[in-house]
Parts: structure tokens; C-alpha cells; sequence
């Protein structure tokens, strides 16, 4: 475990454009010096032509004030139609979890199925909309376990998208599996699971999540477990498939009928925490103390909630940087009573249930998700029913704010498309946009027991329909964090002044991992202004005005400060970007927000100096230590630094770094 990062709680800022935003430093790599003839007592030397050339081209858009968040249009509809047949997807199990992912690589998103007591289902997108279910042609070996969750996410940090598949559900213990992606090497999805040490363990599991809990790079596991008899389990990540239970080092110790969890930030501290529902009594809500231990704070933050919870999803349903709570209430009786509950953050110290000016209505909650199904910069809420005994009717909740610190819930489940099957036991749904046409598409696997026959159903796959909605989305890459970019958190500025926050999440909902792919919906806001990228590693990463209704591939990239500065010293900095890339680094005594579409966010008010320059190894990473002059007159002053990003022999795929502010002592 690392040292916890200093606070990353999200700036409320009136001047976005001018508020420096701070990075977090984390362990460094290869140093190299500062030129020779460059010292910090040169900062009045004349910029370098080539770099104001590129800076202050005529461009150069202009700075942005964040004006707060602002309602979005809400006269988008929803019309969703179910494609699974035609798509090769309408096969019939004991569903239970789902996700999408790219997993060969060929640029289209493929399904899975989790069953309990039956094999899983690996649906290969092999043409745009054309399905090929490919667990035999991938190698897997058929098994009858209870599998009731799917985490889809790179553990290994190869590139590709792996699988942890949770097992035990209700019934009992099993071993759970971990299948490392090798489809570009040999073909197949390799079962690791013998190896994985922990990542095998024996156990009851209802639900599963990961985050890089410890912030080292690599995704660790949290499992929520249905043993009286046994907590929770988190298991840590020690590279090369293989992962060590620390449940009991780490405060992760309280026992009971525990059912889905969820993971995400939702303090703002820069360490990832874990919600879980309770079927029988409180939920737990575990904050990551950053020193390796959790503690519960479901109680004094007011999101105990005794009872009936099937899950516990952590998201921001209001637009305001703090992650939110939905739980749905599962009832066992008739008349159900016990309605779906949703707490706001309000970014302080607790949850306020606004679930009464919502209307949510009281029925067997059991599938669950959430995500932006209408484009409006909303996430929306999507509730699986039914029970063991009998089939009931999906729900469809458009929310958004209420204006008036709360939310509005509109219910559009009979217009919407999504009860045109009738009645299911619904488990699991994926969100994402398979077919990439800007819509989110909805993966959903339904089923009952798996010792009724009876009770098998098939799968939905329900694409939307274009309403208008103004979009763009982003494939993240992480190079100092975690590959697949696990606990980002994005943030949007569009035109019309209001935010639209998103996070990189696998394992959620039901047992769910939607598509690696985040969609940034804006509804009618006619631009994105610009995007900050928050890193689990600490890096803010800016893009100016992306391009709407297209996808953006974005790589980790920026500096950060890893060591105080005194004079006489050195000046560490760490280094992260695309492999092989030139970093060229300029100081500046004065720092400056300007808006460079194509390039990022200049950070630096000329006269700036070149202080110095390192080429990326092949994971990405390198550092520099630049010596400071002993000199006191140099004692308080504030200087910053950024960077540019370049390719090898050329000024071809150039990107500009967050600036660092620079205090020597």
C-alpha cells in the first residue's frame, strides 16, 4: 500500500479558467538533468519560437467559465427495441449478471451472459449488429456453477479486457474464476483460475466490483457474500494473475446476507470505496481510509437503510461531482411496501433521501443499473422485477434534477419499449452503445431459479432509437493508473455552462460491467466545451472541444510533482503519456488558462523558458529532476511548469500536460 494522497475533492470554482488545479504525485522512474546553460534564474529568456508558434496559432479558442449546473432539454424521448433475435442473442438461461466489452479487439462491443447452473454465454459481435455465441471456439470449459456476477475489466494491465466470474449466489460456496484474455496471442480466454491464488477462493458470492483500492496501479476484487458465517472479501491485485485476501487486515469483517455492491469515490479523496446492500439488515458503506483499511460509515451518513436492499449503486444522479446512492428493495410480500429509495451526496458529511418527490414505486427490485439511456447528461434508472415464484414487469426511470435540491423520476416504462416482452425475471443489464450509433443500447439477461427448467428466459437486447441528443464518447487508456482507466472520473463543460460527470466503473448494478466505452450525452447543449480526465494516478487531463458524435481514444497523459521544492534542491517530476513520446518541459513565474483546441489547456503566461526534456519508455513513464540553484533570493517564489507532448523527430501528435504550480522553500 502507498502513502494516501492529499485531498482531490472536486474545486467548486465561479473562473474554471483561472483556479489552478493541483495534481497528486506518485513514484517516479529515469531522471534526467536540466540542459546545460538552463537554470530556474533564467526565467526572463524569450520563449521558444516553435512552441508560441504552435500556442498562439489563430485557433485559439477562449477560456470557459463554469457556470454550475443548468437543467438539460428534457423533451428527449426514449424508444428502445428489442434486436435480440435478429442479432443471434435471444438464447434462453438462468441469467444473472451482463456485460459488454470489445474482447478480440476488432473495434465492435461482444455480450456476456452470466448463468446460475448452467455455462455462461460469449457472444462475439463479428459484423456491426451480428452476434456469434463463442465459448467453445474461445476455449472455455463448460461448467454448472452458480455464476452470478461478471467483472470485466484488464487485471493484468496487457490491453485486453479479462473476466472475474463470481459464483455461490444463494445456494453455497463455490470457487470462483478468473479467464485472462489471450484472444490476440492464441486464441483463447485462458482459466487462470488455479493460479490466482485467492482469486479462487472458496466462497458464498452474491456480488462483485473492482477499483484500484490501493491506488498501485492494478484493479483489486471486492466480493459481497451471502454467508452468515463469513464477511466480504477484498483481494488484492499482486500482478501476474494472482491476488491475496486481506478482507480481515483491512477492516472488511461484518457478516450477513449481503447481496450486490457497487465501488467508486464517492467522498472525492482519490481513494476508491465500496457500497453494499443488505437483504436483512444495514447496508455498509466502506470508506477507504487510504492507509489499507475501510470503515463503515453507512450509519452516521445516513444511508443504513435496515433491510429489503438488493443492492447498493453508487452514482451521481444530480450532475454535482459527488456520487449518489440508489437502492432497490426487494419485496418478498404482497402488498410490496418497501419503495426503491434514492440519497443525494451533498458533499459534506451525509445522504439526503429524496426518494419521496421522486414517486418511486414498491415492487420485487432485483436487476438493477443505471446510466444515461436518454442522452440528456442524466443518468437514468433501470429496474429488473420479478421473483423466484413469478414474472413481473421492468421499470424505466428518466431522472434529472428538480430544481429545487432534489430529483424528478419519469416514468416511462410502458412507452419506453422495455416491457414489449412482457413479464420476466430480470437480473442483469449492460449498458453501452453496441451498434455506436450514439444511443445507449440496453444487454439484458433474465432467468430464474436454475433447478426450475421452467423458469429459463431469453435475453434482451434493446437498441435505441435516435432522439437528437447531442453526444461524444471516450475510450480511456491509462498508463500510470490502471489500463482500463477503472475510476476516472470525466467531467464535461458544455455550451450551455452545465456540467456532466461520468466514471469508468466495471462491476455495478446486478453482477453488471457495462461497455469500457463512456458516453457523454449533452442532450440539446449544441458543444462540449472541454473535458477533464481525473486519473486514479492524480493526473488532470484537459481536452478542448472535442468533436460530438465521435469516438475519442484518449491516453493518460500529463506531469505530476512527486517531492517539495527548496531552493538548492531538485525539482521531481513524473512523467506519463503515450510510449515513445517526447516531453519537452517550460517554466513560466506565472500561471495562465487558455484554451487550445487540438492541444489542451496552456497553463503558462510567456516569458517561458525550456527547463528540460525525456522520452517516454514503452510502458509510458519516465522523470526528470531539474536542479534548483542555491540561491535565497530565489526563497518564495511561485513558478509553474507544464508540458509537451510530441511524437519522436516531429511536432506530429502533440498534446499539452496539466501545469504544476511551484513553491520553493
Amino acid at each position: 500500500m502507498k502513502s494516501p494522497k492529499s485531498d482531490s475533492r472536486l474545486l467548486r470554482r465561479e473562473d474554471a479558467c483561472m483556479t489552478h488545479r493541483p495534481p497528486l504525485g506518485t513514484q517516479g522512474g529515469q531522471l534526467k538533468a536540466l540542459p546545460e546553460g538552463r537554470n530556474w534564474g533564467s526565467l526572463e529568456d524569450p520563449p521558444p519560437p516553435r512552441l508560441l508558434n504552435t500556442m498562439f496559432h489563430p485557433s485559439v479558442g477562449t477560456c470557459l467559465v463554469a457556470c454550475g449546473a443548468l437543467l438539460a432539454n428534457s423533451s428527449a424521448q426514449v424508444q428502445l427495441t428489442d434486436v435480440a433475435a435478429a442479432s443471434g442473442v435471444a438464447d434462453a438461461s438462468f441469467g444473472r449478471g451482463a456485460a459488454m466489452a470489445d474482447f478480440d479487439q476488432n473495434g465492435l462491443l461482444d455480450l456476456v451472459a452470466i448463468n446460475a447452473g448452467q455455462p455462461n454465454q460469449y457472444y462475439r459481435q463479428v459484423a456491426p449488429g451480428a452476434f456469434l455465441e463463442s465459448s467453445t471456439l474461445w476455449g472455455l470449459t463448460p461448467d454448472a456453477r452458480q455464476h452470478w456476477a461478471g467483472v470485466v475489466a484488464d487485471f493484468d494491465n496487457d490491453g485486453d479486457e479479462d473476466v472475474y466470474v463470481a459464483t455461490g449466489g444463494f445456494l453455497f460456496a463455490e470457487s470462483n474464476q478468473l479467464l485472462r484474455n489471450d484472444l490476440s496471442t492464441v486464441g483463447l480466454m485462458t482459466d487462470i483460475s488455479a493460479q490466482s491464488v485467492d482469486g479462487s477462493i472458496m466462497s458464498q458470492v452474491f456480488g462483485a466490483t473492482t477499483a484500484d483500492f490501493d491506488n498501485d496501479g492494478d484493479l483489486d476484487l471486492f466480493l459481497s457474500t451471502t454467508s452468515s458465517t463469513a464477511s466480504c472479501l477484498l483481494l488484492a491485485n499482486q500482478g501476474g494473475g494472482v491476488f491475496f485476501n486481506i478482507s480481515t487486515g483491512a477492516g472488511i469483517t461484518e457478516q450477513d446476507m449481503f447481496l450486490h455492491c457497487s465501488s467508486g469515490d464517492f467522498d472525492n479523496d482519490g481513494w476508491a470505496d465500496v457500497a453494499v446492500g443488505s437483504l436483512f439488515n444495514d447496508n455498509l458503506l466502506y470508506r477507504n481510509e487510504g492507509t489499507g483499511g475501510f470503515k463503515d460509515v453507512a450509519g452516521p451518513m445516513g444511508v443504513a437503510s435496515t433491510g429489503d436492499n438488493f443492492g447498493m449503486q453508487l452514482e451521481d444522479f444530480d450532475n454535482d461531482g459527488f456520487l449518489d446512492i440508489f437502492l432497490p428493495k426487494y419485496n418478498n410480500f404482497t402488498p410490496a411496501t418497501h419503495k426503491s429509495e434514492v440519497f443525494l451526496n451533498d458533499g459534506n458529511s451525509a445522504f439526503l433521501d429524496v426518494s419521496l418527490g421522486m414517486n418511486l414505486t414498491a415492487q420485487t427490485d432485483m436487476g438493477h443499473n443505471t446510466g444515461d439511456i436518454d442522452g440528456d447528461g442524466y443518468p437514468d434508472l433501470y429496474i429488473g422485477t420479478g421473483n423466484p415464484a413469478f414474472k413481473s414487469l421492468d421499470l424505466l426511470y428518466l431522472i434529472q434534477p428538480d430544481g429545487k435540491g432534489g430529483l424528478t423520476a419519469n416514468n416511462v416504462s410502458t412507452t419506453s419499449g422495455i416491457q414489449s416482452g412482457g413479464d420476466t425475471r430480470c437480473h442483469g443489464m449492460a449498458f453501452g452503445d453496441f451498434d455506436g450509433d450514439g444511443m445507449m443500447d440496453i444487454f439484458v439477461n433474465n432467468g430464474g431459479p436454475s433447478g426450475d427448467p421452467a423458469s429459463a428466459e431469453t435475453h434482451y437486447l434493446l437498441k435505441g432509437q435516435p432522439n437528437g441528443s447531442h453526444w461524444a464518447s471516450f475510450e480511456l487508456e491509462g498508463v500510470r493508473s490502471n489500463r482500463s482507466g477503472v475510476g476516472a472520473h470525466l467531467v464535461a463543460t458544455t455550451s450551455a455552462g452545465r456540467e456532466v460527470h461520468r466514471r469508468r466503473r466495471a462491476g455495478t448494478g446486478f453482477g453488471n460491467s457495462d461497455s469500457p466505452i463512456q458516453h457523454v450525452g449533452i442532450g440539446a447543449d449544441a458543444t462540449i466545451e472541454r473535458l477533464e480526465i481525473h486519473w486514479p494516478s492524480g493526473i488532470t487531463q484537459t481536452l478542448i472541444n472535442p468533436s460530438l458524435s465521435q469516438l475519442h481514444q484518449v491516453t493518460e497523459t500529463g506531469i505530476q510533482l512527486t517531492a517539495p521544492t527548496f531552493v538548492g534542491g531538485t525539482l521531481e517530476l513524473d512523467l506519463t503519456g503515450p510510449s515513445g513520446q517526447v516531453v519537452d518541459l517550460f517554466a513560466s513565474v506565472q500561471t495562465f488558462y487558455l484554451a487550445l483546441p487540438g492541444l489542451g489547456e496552456l497553463a503558462l503566461l510567456p516569458p517561458f523558458i525550456p527547463i528540460g526534456s525525456a522520452t517516454l519508455d514503452s510502458a509510458g513513464l519516465s522523470s526528470v529532476s531539474l536542479p534548483i540553484p542555491n540561491d535565497p533570493a530565489l526563497t518564495g517564489l511561485n513558478a509553474a511548469t507544464q508540458a509537451l507532448f510530441h511524437d519522436a523527430g516531429s511536432l506530429t501528435n502533440m498534446s499539452l500536460s496539466n501545469g504544476v504550480q511551484v513553491q520553493l522553500q
